[in-house]
């Protein structure tokens, strides 16, 4: 596993954002961390992304096996929210990506998510799926993390 370090400042963040939106989108992510850096004068997100091999030929996702990456329980955690997750895509007549994707649910599994605020933390959780999903997903979780 490879890592890669980036800092969004929080004034003009644009380039930031960018460069690491197309990091997250041309590689097989494993994992995204991140963590706030209150600095007087350039406070900042400062993101630790966890990624398997190199860049994905042509800028173009590769499958990742989340039974390889992830640890035996993790994995049996992965796989029950992906359960969750693929009824209610069902339910709805919508892809299971549109509920959440395969690195969100891991995001989930390994940052232990069990709170609305934890969950909206994970990139691509914004209001909408929180709003959503959120009740639905965080007895779950909050019953896999005691």
């Amino acid at each position: 596993m490879r890592y890669k370090f980036f800092t969004v400042p929080v004034f003009d963040p644009r380039d930031a954002e960018e460069a690491l939106n197309g990091f997250l989108s041309s590689h097989r992510i494993v994992a995204v961390e991140k963590q706030w850096h209150d600095s007087a004068h350039n406070p900042a997100w400062c993101f630790v992304v966890s990624y398997e091999g190199e860049k994905s030929p042509a800028g173009k996702r590769t499958t990742v096996d989340y039974k390889e990456i992830l640890d035996d329980d993790d994995f049996q955690r992965f796989a029950r929210l992906r359960e969750l997750r693929n009824r209610l895509a069902k339910e709805e007549g919508v892809p299971a990506y549109s509920v959440f994707t395969n690195e969100q649910l891991s995001a989930l599994v390994t940052q232990r998510v069990t709170t609305v605020e934890a969950m909206a933390a994970i990139p691509g959780i914004g209001k909408s799926r929180i709003e959503r999903y959120a009740n639905t997903f965080l007895p779950l979780l909050q019953e896999l993390f005691p």
